[in-house]
């Protein structure tokens, strides 16, 4: 789902709401960071090392309680060789 997508879904195609989009980027790089950990069967333990991290780090942007600086997002995207706006969900809409 891209952002645009979102925005219908709650109404607010109308308004820009800042609150939402960021919502969004946040729970879908998340989802994205696990499908990618998982599917390229990495540890986040070898990923926090290769962005020289704390894996308690990584486990956090996992569950949302922590949101990576734009550095992070760059050097994961870049590890698994995927486009910034892949990682965060925002292409392809």
């Amino acid at each position: 789902m891209c952002i645009r997508s979102v925005s219908h879904q709650y109404g607010v195609s109308q308004h820009f709401n800042p609150t939402l989009v960021y919502n969004f980027l946040v729970n879908k790089f998340a989802e994205n960071l696990t499908s990618l950990i998982r599917e390229n069967s990495i540890s986040q333990k070898v990923l926090a090392e290769r962005l020289n991290v704390k894996q308690q780090t990584i486990s956090r942007y996992i569950n949302g309680e922590r949101e990576p600086g734009l550095d992070i997002v760059i050097k994961i995207a870049q590890i698994f060789a995927i486009t910034v706006g892949q990682l965060l969900g925002t292409e392809e809409c």
